[in-house]
């Protein structure tokens, strides 16, 4: 008996070890461009909110969307050609610079990906990203900076969470700070695949190209924001 236990605790080691091998000692999630992103999730079982089932308003947080949670201040729903990305409703926020955090994602949700709309290509974002192997960390990263106006995340073992925060348009005499959203949210997981609708395949199709469009109208002049969003700001440094 003695000798079974042994061998049964070796094998349990083992097991750990060898799993615990897989992860590096620095794991985190990672970073894909859109056309990663389409690559991976292709096969996997993908929920996508488009946020064209919602009136447009303001809305009560944690705001409830088809593949998690979204927090902030002043969560809203906009349907401004000038604020989303694709022409359509968007999620975006009456408070420009407070924390907005995507959270209570799917169980198993190994990826995320949202589309950007912005006015200001400048504005400087922070982004938080807790997954289940660590945390990545981006600072100071443009709005225009994102290929075709697309992020996505990757975390073997599970996301979290996402958050952005808006830290604006560093001036002379202070900072100019426009407001953001987003659109098509993405989530895929390694579950077994389930049949995606023709719309939600045309929209993982489109992720980036899509937005290329709204990014080349976005360089040609900074906008003024819809009124149902908070207009630009500039803040003085005292």
């Amino acid at each position: 008996m003695l000798q079974v236990r042994y061998k049964l605790g070796a094998a349990v080691a083992a097991v750990v070890i060898f799993f615990a091998g897989q992860i590096p000692a620095n794991a985190a999630p990672i970073q894909l461009d859109a056309l990663e992103f389409a690559t991976e999730v292709n096969g996997l079982n993908v929920i996508v909110e488009d946020f064209n089932g919602y009136t447009a308003g303001e809305k009560a947080s944690p705001f409830v969307t088809a593949n998690g949670t979204y927090s902030s201040d002043r969560p809203a729903i906009t349907d401004d050609g000038g604020a989303c990305p694709h022409d359509n409703f968007c999620l975006s926020d009456f408070d420009q610079e407070g924390e907005r955090i995507f959270s209570q994602l799917p169980g198993d949700a190994t990826h995320w990906g949202a589309t950007l709309g912005y006015f200001i290509e400048t504005d400087l974002l922070d982004i938080v990203v807790t997954g289940n192997s660590g945390v990545l960390n981006l600072t100071g990263i443009e709005l225009g900076g994102f290929a075709f106006g697309f992020f996505g995340v990757f975390d073997p073992l599970g996301l979290i969470s996402i958050s952005f925060r808006n830290n604006g348009t560093p001036l002379d005499n202070g900072t100019l700070i426009g407001n953001y959203s987003f659109d098509n949210v993405v989530t895929a997981s390694a579950a077994p695949p389930v049949t995606v609708t023709e719309p939600a395949s045309l929209i993982l199709l489109s992720l980036g190209l899509a937005g290329l469009a709204f990014l080349r109208r976005q360089r040609t002049a900074v906008r003024v924001q819809p009124a149902r969003i908070e207009r630009d700001a500039v803040r003085s440094v005292a």
